[in-house]
């Protein structure tokens, strides 16, 4: 059910520029692929008001995010600290 727009996705050419690319997560750091992609639109689309338009706008601006900030939590169980890490 997916495959025609994990396809579509594959030959989207702001896809292709960050096609295999790690995203840094909480708690992990998954490669971006087309089906997986896919799979997360489908449900975008599926769930929200605004339905197709806004997932496949949230697709194109999330492809298109090179950098951003963001907060990262980590419990280091065992470890003493003296300073801030940065």
């Amino acid at each position: 059910m997916l495959d025609p727009l994990a396809s579509a996705i594959a030959s989207c050419t702001t896809y292709q520029a960050v096609a295999g690319h790690v995203i840094f997560s909480g708690g992990a750091g998954p490669v971006l692929d087309s089906y997986s992609l896919a799979a997360r639109l489908f449900s975008r689309g599926g769930s929200s008001d605004d339905g197709i338009p806004a997932a496949v706008d949230w697709l194109l601006r999330m492809l298109a995010t090179r950098k951003t900030t963001g907060l990262f939590k980590v419990a280091l169980c065992g470890l003493s600290l003296d300073q801030r890490l940065h």
